[in-house]
């Protein structure tokens, strides 16, 4: 889900002053400096187009090590045939490159899409066949607090969950009145339940993951990332907040860890957008190793 830490892990992993990570958030496919700036495109473009062409999810979008956020709005695109009487019907982006037109709606700067594209739940599946023991970090956050957060940061934002959620058949119907908070907030509530309880179930049904639950909120959330891979806990601070301020802050967490003799993992497809106030999955392709006889912190599981 959006504004649920996203920038903040990512930029906790792309610091690290002990080991150099490739780490993506939003964009693709190269290094990026900061959570904000990369290119040339969005990850969610280049798995949309993976998708069209039967390729697997990942190929060719950049071989990073830690995925921080790869959701983003589905593509306005045009058909490459020319519909009755020569009208070309533009429309939304589908994984199987058919358009969706009943899901545009003129913006400032042209038409836009009205659905996100949230490969952490509805794609998670294909993320397992291409990272079968990648570490999961569902990164929560109260609702009330995430959903202001959500409805604060861009205009649209929480229609585009909705929709996306109804048009794939996890809800039975549409908001009488999108512009009403309090009933949009409700639909949100159950997007946000149905992707914590999805990933939770995802990962005890997948042996070969391991889950990191962390409350973004609370404290010590360095000190939990840090003894989590291995890392320094000096890099852990607020990023790209609503507030337009930046402070340290931490989380307690679950860490659910199926041990072999040794466990490669991958570390954090931060899926922290959509669906639960904050609270998104993480996967990644960090790649660690835990041995038999670690003592663990109190927070695993």
């Amino acid at each position: 889900f959006p504004k649920a830490g996203t920038s903040s892990i990512f930029s906790f992993f792309r610091n690290q002053p002990s080991v150099k990570l490739k780490c993506q958030h939003w964009f693709c496919c190269g290094q990026q400096p900061n959570a904000q700036t990369g290119g040339p495109e969005l990850m969610a473009d280049c798995m949309l187009r993976n998708l069209r062409r039967n390729r697997t999810l990942f190929q060719d979008c950049g071989d990073f090590d830690v995925y921080a956020e790869i959701n983003g709005p589905r593509p306005v695109k045009k058909p490459l045939r020319r519909k009755k009487r020569g009208q070309l019907r533009p429309g939304v982006m589908l994984d199987d490159g058919s358009l969706d037109s009943s899901s545009l709606e003129m913006g400032p700067d042209g038409l836009k899409s009205t659905r996100i594209f949230f490969p952490q739940y509805f794609n998670l599946n294909d993320i397992h066949n291409e990272y079968p023991n990648a570490t999961f970090i569902l990164n929560t956050r109260p609702f009330d607090s995430w959903i202001r957060s959500i409805q604060g940061w861009q205009q649209g934002l929480d229609w585009q969950f909705v929709n996306e959620f109804y048009q794939r058949g996890e809800l039975e119907y549409l908001p009488n009145d999108r512009n009403n908070k309090t009933e949009m907030e409700e639909f949100m509530k159950e997007i946000y339940q149905r992707h914590h309880a999805r990933i939770r179930k995802f990962v005890k049904d997948h042996s070969s993951h391991m889950l990191l639950e962390l409350p973004i909120l609370d404290n010590d959330a360095g000190q939990i990332l840090a003894s989590a891979f291995g890392l320094d806990s000096q890099h852990w601070e607020i990023v790209n907040s609503n507030r337009g301020t930046s402070k340290v802050f931490g989380m307690e967490g679950q860490l659910w860890i199926n041990l072999d003799d040794s466990v490669s993992a991958a570390v954090g497809f931060v899926f922290g957008v959509v669906a639960a106030a904050g609270t998104l999955a993480a996967v990644a392709a960090y790649r660690f190793r835990i041995r038999r006889g670690n003592v663990l912190p109190a927070w695993y599981r």
